[in-house]
């Protein structure tokens, strides 16, 4: 068989809240319509698997998530050509999430030539329970059933194979620190300075 050469990568999210763990999914639009999927993308040159996920997840959160590392993290190869790191934070409450992600994708959406931080336009917490206990390939969201991604779809069955989400749906990750934290821009001609003083979720 011949091997594939890695072109991609990027970070499944998952969320520990009132005894449920969640994944968060976000919502784009591509040849074959609207669609959910975790943070991610093609490799950009000079960035390695790690580092195109990590720049990922900032940018399609509307610099939500900034990780320093997924040296620990668990990952996947997803048809020999797509690297999926996995993170799991506790949260008391995804609604301070929420509140955090609305707010900056509103800001974002404001600014001029940051396009890569407006490619996803919603996102969503889903059980994982109820995900993958009823096989979903789709969501439903505002009165609308979604297709996830197909890349989504073979990165969850690859970590069900790899024993990474277990038979009980639990998922087989350690809990990474996470803290609320201010963006400080001090540069005014930085892109992100609209950002200045705004929360982001710093995960070590």
């Amino acid at each position: 068989m011949q091997v594939q050469k890695i072109n991609g990568s990027g970070v499944m999210i998952f969320i520990e809240c009132k005894q449920e763990i969640y994944v968060l999914l976000l919502s784009s639009t591509g040849r074959g319509g609207v669609f959910f999927t975790e943070a991610g993308g093609k490799l950009e040159p000079r960035l390695n698997t790690e580092e195109n996920a990590i720049k990922e997840l900032f940018e399609e959160t509307y610099a939500t998530f900034k990780v320093k590392s997924l040296k620990q993290s668990k990952n996947v190869i997803v048809n020999n050509k797509y690297v999926c790191f996995t993170i799991k934070i506790q949260m008391d409450d995804l609604m301070d999430i929420e509140k955090i992600m609305k707010n900056n994708r509103k800001i974002l959406n404001e600014q001029k030539g940051l396009n890569s931080y407006r490619e996803m336009f919603g996102f969503q917490f889903v059980k994982v329970n109820d995900l993958l206990q009823l096989k979903q390939k789709s969501i439903q969201s505002n009165g609308q059933q979604i297709s996830l991604h197909k890349r989504t779809i073979n990165s969850f069955e690859e970590l069900i194979k790899q024993k990474i989400i277990r038979e009980d749906f639990t998922v087989d990750v350690p809990v990474s620190q996470c803290q609320v934290l201010q963006h400080q821009y001090e540069n005014q001609n930085d892109k992100l300075h609209s950002l200045n003083k705004q929360c982001y979720l710093s995960i070590s």
